[in-house]
């Protein structure tokens, strides 16, 4: 039997919803919907029935949900075994990331960390925000390290805990024309040709959101899936770009980038360390209480001004 299926199926029976469950999986809700239908046509009997609007467990479904229970438990319990033997030395802490935090800001905290507790060991894993989220609800990682276009919502199955916001910032040649401006506004961007990351990333889709919001039509000239990439063509003079500013601290301190606040613009990025409410206790763990206070020190603000 899929667990997978068996999951949808516990999660639809104990919030009632199958929408509801679809945000608690990270599925869609047809996809949530194609499991249930599976399930049933495995166990040949129906597992839920619509009474109006609302959804119940059939008597079948009723019957199965403890055994669903004891087996994801059971499992859950297994894996959790499994891991500790095979997947990670005994203290090792299991770290997952989105690209802007595992490449700008973990770097700098696990240094920063180390400096007290050079006996610390962990993994680091950099996958899509999404595909940490699940990472989390499926065991195969401790913390996680994420950006957002907006705050998690309260009702998230997950525990955040925000980091900082960062502000996107307008980056160009150091000697480009439009730096003689005192104040940049985004209308000035009109006929200047950007390079943009691609449309699935956050970044673009915050910022697509902002433009239509603005009613403002960039001249996007260049699409890269890659933060570096984009930065060294700005470099080379090709266009220019917004990106958040915690990526370009080391370009602009060096002199290779130059950077400014757009007028008009006001696109944050927030940043949080997330765990699974079931195993909140991991927040109290060396490493994640380290975080919570170093990112607010002069030392790690000072490294981002």
């Amino acid at each position: 039997m899929d667990l997978i299926k068996v999951r949808a199926f516990y999660t639809v029976a104990t919030l009632y919803s199958i929408s509801e469950a679809a945000k608690h999986l990270h599925y869609t809700q047809p996809a949530i919907s194609a499991q249930i239908r599976e399930l049933e046509h495995e166990l040949q009997t129906k597992l839920f029935e619509r009474v109006g609007r609302t959804l119940r467990l059939t008597e079948a479904g009723s019957a199965f949900l403890p055994h669903a229970e004891r087996l994801l438990k059971d499992f859950d319990s297994c894996r959790q075994a499994l891991q500790q033997l095979t997947d990670r030395r005994e203290g090792q802490l299991r770290i997952g990331a989105s690209l802007i935090p595992g490449m700008y800001i973990l770097p700098k905290l696990i240094s920063a960390y180390l400096a007290m507790d050079d006996d610390f060991t962990f993994s680091l894993d950099i996958q899509n925000a999404y595909e940490v989220e699940r990472m989390l609800f499926d065991q195969q990682i401790d913390l996680g390290f994420l950006g957002r276009r907006k705050p998690y919502p309260l009702n998230s199955a997950l525990e955040p805990s925000l980091l900082f916001f960062d502000h996107h910032v307008l980056i160009l040649p150091p000697k480009h024309p439009l730096l003689e401006k005192e104040k940049i506004h985004i209308q000035d961007l009109t006929h200047l040709p950007l390079i943009l990351p691609s449309r699935s990333t956050v970044t673009r889709k915050s910022l697509d959101t902002r433009f239509r919001e603005l009613g403002f039509s960039p001249h996007i000239q260049f699409e890269v899936n890659n933060i570096e990439a984009i930065k060294r063509m700005v470099i080379q003079g090709i266009g220019a770009s917004i990106v958040c500013r915690i990526t370009v601290l080391e370009e602009v301190a060096s002199g290779l980038l130059s950077e400014r606040l757009l007028l008009g613009l006001d696109v944050k990025r927030y940043f949080y360390m997330v765990q699974r409410r079931s195993t909140s206790a991991l927040s109290s763990s060396s490493f994640g209480q380290f975080v919570l206070t170093y990112v607010r020190s002069k030392e790690f603000l000072h490294q981002r001004l």
